[in-house]
């Protein structure tokens, strides 16, 4: 069942792909409505379904619409079927776009990366806006596009149907654990019996926890590593959504051993896997696709 609803919202995307105009790069927000309406998916299960193909390199997913309170405006995602040729096609088409719009908006006709130069230190003043649409798509199409050049393996159809069955079966050991015991789970997907997770949550709010340094500094990391060790480093983090704090301890080397590494994938996974169970997750993809990748470049030459 799940493997079917999987490839029904996967060839949605494809067939929202293959088309030649703006709307081919569908927005998360008019996907929802259009999902439910056509396969009766709710938008939260949806979620639930883009991520895992995100996770199995079927699918990439960026950022928009940037989340903006104070003018009641809603993060915005876009889907994209992560195939280069579908990405390739779409790039040219869509910085095109961006040339007009630019030319359009300021009545002179420049090169698009003369545009990308020019607008994306400053892209927070397009958001939402007819250009701010067409630029994050020009411009995460061409990333996307040299992403998979330089990693091909990982975007084989092999290495996605591999990587899709291990998620889907380790989607249903986890749905099997919560169907059997709701209280054996913590909040970001971590498994234990419910004395294991008392510990835990005790661990978080006691005077440790209070004290837990904030400056996110290189000698601030090590000391946090020193005193209270990776696991609780970690525990604390994640659940706090502080993955710069994370990202900057593997760049500055002091995350650098393989089985620390593994240890914070395998953390990562179950986040993953509870994506639709805690919508405050939606807000930092970015930074966990970004920590997912910074972890698969240092793991080869870490440490054993």
């Amino acid at each position: 069942m799940l493997e079917k609803l999987l490839d029904e919202v996967y060839n949605q995307v494809r067939k929202e792909n293959a088309k030649e105009d703006l709307t081919a790069v569908p927005h998360s927000d008019d996907f929802a409505k259009q999902i439910q309406s056509i396969l009766g998916i709710p938008p939260a299960d949806l979620k639930m379904y883009v991520n895992i193909l995100k996770e199995a390199h079927k699918v990439f997913v960026f950022e928009i619409v940037k989340d903006d309170p104070d003018h009641e405006i809603k993060r915005i995602d876009g889907y994209v079927d992560a195939n280069l040729q579908t990405i390739t096609r779409l790039k040219n088409y869509y910085q095109s776009r961006l040339m007009e719009e630019y030319e359009k908006r300021f009545k002179k006709r420049v090169l698009v990366h003369q545009i990308v130069k020019e607008i994306f230190p400053n892209i927070k003043l397009y958001n939402n806006t007819s250009l701010g649409f067409v630029a994050n798509k020009a411009i995460m199409l061409e990333e996307y596009e040299k992403l998979i050049e330089k990693e091909y393996s990982e975007f084989s159809e092999e290495w996605k149907s591999r990587r899709l069955q291990e998620i889907i079966e380790e989607q249903k050991k986890i749905s099997s654990r919560n169907a059997k015991s709701e209280a054996g789970t913590d909040s970001w997907g971590g498994e234990g019996s419910s004395a294991a997770a008392g510990s835990t949550r005790r661990a978080i709010d006691s005077e440790e926890y209070k004290d837990f340094p904030n400056k996110n500094t290189k000698e601030a990391v090590r000391k946090m590593l020193k005193v209270y060790g990776i696991d609780f480093f970690y525990r604390v983090h994640l659940r706090k959504y502080d993955f710069e704090v994370i990202i900057n301890a593997i760049e500055w080397r002091e995350i650098d051993r393989k089985t620390d590494l593994r240890m914070l994938k395998e953390h990562l996974k179950k986040m993953k896997m509870n994506y639709e169970r805690d919508p405050e997750l939606e807000k930092y993809s970015d930074q966990m696709y970004r920590l997912e990748r910074i972890i698969s470049r240092h793991i080869s030459t870490a440490r054993a």
